[in-house]
């Protein structure tokens, strides 16, 4: 029962991991600090300025931020946001350990409020309602874009229903062109011809933030900056004329113009993206504040018996993991798109979503001493990129071609089929990154393994299938745009057909599986969750202006869902997400105010400096140079942890020796970075002497002042955060999650009973959804335990959960010994663990007998003991297994053994031998509470016997009597029974009993005294909140419902449909209204001229696209039009000039090149080169 009274998050208390994440950042704010103060001495600002313009600027079409170089300004740069980054972790890290005020309990859930947040939420996202263009115009200017507009009008007649229209506006715009490069003369192209085939044709296609070989530059990872850059590619020569010219000419597909998607106005473009995972954030944020996750519907109206939520209908935890799901599923997707729309399958790119997803999340990791798994999320999305990026990496000549990368699809379908849905032994291979250990962990309590694979499995399929919509997204985007050029009726017919359809499948998983229990739902939600993914995808992008615009509030929350689910389980909760924090204490409404805005502020904080960072280690950078850029920061925390592990095992890990480290790693930081910059400023001025250009103030570096005070500041400002931190420490209202030193057992009995308003709105409003009660009685106030506020900050008592009280009791055997007052705090210390309607009125029950109730290996026994000589007979008894000792008496034997002063002498040798027993079993065998006579309700007793004998003054002598003959000093605890009953005393019943709520306040004054009392070892923290469940990888794979799925997939890859099948019960009657109805389907299914004319089958859809768009094979000696064979003479070899191949990567249309000799503009190299669309040829051949 030995507890460690050091108060909690000192830094005696820290763990290496803590200690290597201070040293890291001090030694970086260290270096931060002593540069900028020596730019300041100098008055050289340029860093400083350099520094706020990139976070500034982080989040635009250009921002200004350089890549990492070996200059004062880049390091400073980069120091700079690494410092803010600490600086937030910090004050996270006091949010979390140290907060100001005590955290409150969620409140129960309230359906009202929820509805409340969710409403006023979609007014503000209705009122932030934004034309998609007008984004793109404010984030890449006008000079591509008309005020009303994506194109310029005559951009948009060109693109008009009437195809002889169209192809007289293309000839008038061919026209236009030819003027203008007339005007521009053969070099009047920002990028000459031979640049731009070689742009296209390079086998290792440009991605965004490199350069070419001339330097220029491309943009940062954004969908809009690499359609940015192909967009504005000006060419002015003969040679584009003539292919601009082949492709407008080929713009018609069954008299109906094929417009290029705009990346506006497609389907699921990055608006909506955003704007999705904005929703998601919101709602999630809503579901934590309000506690939806404590809403408990009984599912088919039966009690639960042992409070097993895991059997009850929650909807809205079920709703929670459609949203993890649709996360997934965009991921999915985004990748995909990326990689095949880019050809990025460098290192670089691979490191670049590495470090996005899992920066913060590292970081956070270490200052906080969490496990990897508590932030589930990061763990999952990166295991399902890694498995994305391998099978778009591998063979990626193959994405290209028809069937190549859905093949690769299917193999991975097949593969994730046999490891999660197949309980064949192969998913335990995963064991080789999360171990095999089911040790309770903060955020896996039944050890990292199984969470991972419990978290992975709920989402298993919806990554592979955001890949599938990906591929089949142009199908897509190109159907609907040719329906919403046809007219009304046939748009309102196949769309309303698909509309219908999926709407109805979805009622029917709303009625089915949705509406199941949490472990049915668990362990079924991989196989139908992505439905309402595509439903909604479906009815976002019915028509083009619900693709045309989004809501802007919303999508600006969605650009920072990764921070703000990081950052929520800290600063907007605390204790694992248990309880809420607090800044405002007393003002709840105001502090959720204030403690939102924190959240907001902190997630931009945190996404502006990781982004940042990133794109300075990353940006235009080869694949070697950014491996050693990664390994160097992750060598640097490797070799910190190592110095932390060493002075934490030489036990010298105290403030003064962290903070010893932190000045020494920050000089030498900063030497080495005033070491780099000065021979690049030296090589500077050699190369500039002379000129204006050379920084001014840098000839008095070699000054005692400049060399000297940097150091001093920074160690300064190093000292201060110290100071800070122990502040903090010293004057906060400590962590819940830390167990309560023994101090505390002082001060935990002191509380009082408050009036709680019944009549409230809340309560009010309960009453009508769940009971229909719309009429009151007289309002009456209810009463509720509370804790009154004590000196001393790291006493933090709280009412446990079922769950938090077996993580207490792990193996342990607990005895209760007493009377009936004694078997009332039992009954009660059961129900706290879990057992409902333990206790309550039961006539068949036996009274004066022994009880044992199990809770996997902890055994709760209760031993009647009615009398005091009794309790100190079945002390001798306890055995040396014996974890905890409860015992209590004295109210009966003022009854029987209290007749004449023999009595009263014989039993104060009682007491003198009990007090002996219990210091004796204290330090031999288990530690003891004392649990001393409750108050007595004298007018309630029932005899007058009772009255004169068991009087409340009367048992007030035998509570003085255990306070003399040191009782409550032999007992490690006392639990002082009148402090929780004697507010109560009119609800005494008999004038002993009370009703169970008041037992159930002892119980848990008793339960968080066990923090000191049972000394739980690591190796037993194993806690089961479901004791006859044992977790096992693999047990919850479903083979028949994976193999529907993978059905469904096969259809979604072989046939060409996002949908999964969907789009196929409208395409049937999609014939054209000059045919006869009679003859409608015949025609579709007999002729072949009218299928491939008419039909808008997925399959011949992508055929139309490839007919439109198709490329001429040049190795099997196909000729291109004959404009470009003007511009192409072939050469003496036999091929063209200007087609030479640069790679068998190239020829086998690895990257999308050789777009430009297939017919395509840049334009459509960007939104038709994608999944196959450019090269259907090379499979038939």
């Amino acid at each position: 029962g030995k507890m460690n009274d050091a108060r909690h998050g000192s830094f005696d208390e820290l763990p290496p991991s803590t200690v290597s994440c201070v040293i890291f950042f001090g030694s970086i704010i260290f270096t931060t600090v002593a540069m900028a103060t020596k730019a300041w001495i100098l008055g050289d600002t340029r860093a400083l300025r350099e520094a706020i313009q990139a976070t500034l600027t982080i989040d635009q079409a250009k921002p200004s931020v350089v890549p990492l170089q070996q200059s004062f300004q880049s390091i400073y740069v980069m120091l700079h946001h690494f410092s803010l980054l600490g600086i937030l972790i910090f004050i996270v890290y006091i949010c979390e350990r140290h907060p100001p005020f005590s955290s409150t309990e969620r409140q129960n859930f309230d359906e009202d409020s929820f509805a409340f947040l969710i409403i006023v939420a979609c007014i503000a996202a209705f009122l932030s309602i934004r034309k998609n263009d007008k984004w793109m115009l404010k984030k890449y200017g006008p000079g591509r874009f008309s005020d009303n507009g994506l194109m310029e009008d005559d951009e948009k007649s060109m693109f008009s229903s009437d195809p002889s229209t169209a192809s007289n506006r293309s000839g008038e715009k061919i026209d236009m062109q030819q003027q203008k490069s007339n005007r521009l003369g053969s070099s009047g192209s920002s990028i000459k011809s031979d640049e731009l085939v070689s742009l296209l044709e390079n086998d290792s296609p440009l991605g965004p933030g490199e350069q070419n070989d001339d330097g220029v530059d491309l943009p940062g990872d954004s969908f809009e900056e690499a359609d940015a850059i192909l967009e504005d590619i000006t060419v002015g020569d003969n040679i584009a004329k003539a292919l601009e010219a082949k492709e407008l000419l080929e713009h018609h597909v069954i008299g109906v113009p094929i417009i290029s998607p705009n990346p506006d106005d497609d389907v699921l473009n990055i608006h909506q993206s955003l704007e999705l995972r904005g929703l998601m954030t919101c709602c999630f944020l809503f579901y934590q504040s309000t506690n939806a996750g404590a809403a408990h519907e009984l599912y088919q109206n039966e009690r639960i018996n042992g409070g097993d939520e895991g059997k009850i209908l929650n909807e809205f935890y079920n709703l929670s993991k459609i949203c993890s799901t649709a996360f997934l599923f965009l991921s999915g997707f985004g990748h995909a798109m990326y990689f095949h729309r880019l050809g990025d399958y460098t290192m670089r790119r691979l490191i670049t979503i590495l470090f996005r997803m899992n920066m913060g999340a590292t970081f956070l990791c270490l200052a906080l001493d969490k496990p990897y798994i508590f932030y589930k999320p990061c763990a999952v999305h990166t295991y399902f990129f890694l498995l994305i990026y391998s099978t778009m990496r591998w063979r990626r000549n193959k994405n290209y071609t028809k069937f190549g990368l859905r093949f690769k699809m299917i193999l991975l379908a097949i593969s994730i089929y046999l490891s999660w849905d197949c309980d064949f032994g192969v998913w335990t291979v995963h064991s080789l990154l999360f171990g095999r250990s089911l040790q309770s962990i903060s955020g896996a309590p039944y050890g990292q393994l199984w969470e991972f694979y419990f978290q992975g499995h709920m989402h298993h399929w919806a990554a592979l299938t955001g890949m599938i919509f990906a591929a089949n997204q142009p199908i897509t985007s190109l159907t609907l745009r040719r329906l919403e050029k046809l007219g009304n009726p046939t748009e309102l017919l196949f769309k309303g057909i698909i509309a219908i359809a999926i709407t109805m499948v979805l009622i029917l998983w709303i009625s089915g599986p949705f509406r199941t229990s949490k472990y049915i739902f668990n362990a079924t939600n991989a196989y139908f969750g992505v439905l309402p993914m595509l439903w909604y995808v479906f009815m976002r992008n019915l028509t083009k202006q619900m693709r045309s615009y989004h809501s802007d509030i919303l999508k600006r929350v969605g650009k920072h869902s990764l921070e703000i689910y990081l950052l929520q389980h800290h600063v907007f909760l605390t204790d694992e997400s248990e309880r809420k924090l607090v800044l405002v204490p007393g003002y709840p409404a105001c502090n959720l105010i204030v403690v939102i805005s924190l959240l907001l502020l902190s997630s931009m904080i945190l996404k502006t400096a990781t982004s940042v960072l990133i794109c300075m280690l990353t940006r235009k950078s080869n694949d070697s140079v950014a491996v050693w850029r990664s390994v160097a920061v992750v060598g640097s925390l490797m070799v910190l942890h190592a110095i932390s592990v060493t002075l934490s095992y030489m036990e010298i890990s105290n403030p003064e020796s962290v903070a010893t480290a932190t000045i020494v790693c920050g000089i030498l930081f900063y030497q080495a970075a005033m070491d780099m910059t000065s021979s690049y400023f030296r090589s500077m001025a050699s190369s500039k002497r002379g000129t204006k250009s050379q920084p001014q103030g840098w000839s008095g570096m070699e000054h005692p002042v400049v060399r000297g005070s940097p150091p001093v500041i920074g160690a300064f400002t190093i000292l201060c955060f110290c100071a800070l931190w122990h502040a903090a420490s010293m004057n906060s209202s400590y962590n819940s999650s830390m167990p309560l030193p023994s101090i505390c057992g002082n001060v935990i009995n002191e509380g009082k009973w408050v009036n709680i308003d019944s009549c409230k709105d809340f309560q009010k409003g309960i009453n009508a959804r769940e009971y229909h009660s719309r009429s009151y009685g007289e309002c009456t106030e209810n009463q509720q335990w509370g804790w009154t506020k004590s000196n001393h900050p790291e006493c933090r008592f709280k009412f446990h959960k079922p769950a938090e009280v077996q993580r207490k009791l792990p193996n342990e055997n607990v005895i209760f010994i007493g009377d009936t007052v004694t078997r009332s705090l039992y009954f009660a210390f059961c129900r706290s663990l879990g057992v409902e309607n333990l206790g309550y009125f039961d006539s068949e029950m036996p009274v004066h007998s022994e009880l044992k109730t199990e809770f996997g290996n902890t055994i709760i026994r209760f031993q009647w003991a009615p009398l005091t000589s009794d309790v100190l007979h079945k002390m001798k008894s306890v055995t040396e297994d014996t974890d905890l000792v409860i015992a209590g008496s004295g109210a009966l034997d003022k009854l029987h053994l209290w007749a004449t002063d023999e009595d009263r002498n014989s039993y104060e040798l009682t007491i003198k031998q009990l007090a002996k027993d219990l210091k004796l079993l204290k330090e031999n065998s288990a530690p003891v509470v004392w649990f001393t006579p409750t108050t007595i309700n004298t007018p309630a007793l029932q005899s007058q016997e009772k009255r004169t004998q068991m009087s409340e003054k009367n048992i007030q002598e035998i509570r003085d009597m255990y306070y003399e003959f040191e009782i409550n000093d032999a007992a490690t605890f006392v639990l002082d029974g009148p402090t929780f009953t004697k507010d109560q005393v009119e609800k005494s019943y008999d004038g002993i009993h009370y009703p169970q709520h008041v037992y159930d306040v002892g119980a848990q004054i008793l339960i968080n005294a066990l923090d000191w009392l049972v000394q739980v070892p690591p190796s037993s923290s194993t806690s089961f909140i479901n004791p006859s469940f044992q977790p096992r990888p693999g047990s919850m794979a479903n083979p028949i419902l994976g193999l529907m799925v993978l059905c469904c997939i096969l259809i979604g890859l072989l046939f060409f449909d996002g949908y999964l099948g969907f789009s196929y019960l409208a395409s049937v009657f999609m014939q054209p209204m000059s045919v006869p109805a009679p003859n409608r389907i015949a025609l579709f299914y007999t002729s072949k001229e009218e299928q491939s004319r008419y039909s808008f089958l997925p399959q011949d859809v992508y055929s139309d696209v490839c007919a439109a768009y198709g490329r001429p094979r040049r190795r099997k000696g196909r000729q291109l039009s004959q404009g470009v064979q003007e511009q192409f003479p072939p050469s003496k070899n036999g091929k063209m000039n200007g087609d030479e191949e640069s790679s068998q990567d190239n020829s086998e249309g690895a990257t999308g090149g050789n777009i430009l000799s297939s017919g395509m503009s840049m334009t459509s190299r960007r939104s038709m080169n994608t999944f196959g669309l450019a090269t259907i040829n090379e499979d038939s051949q």
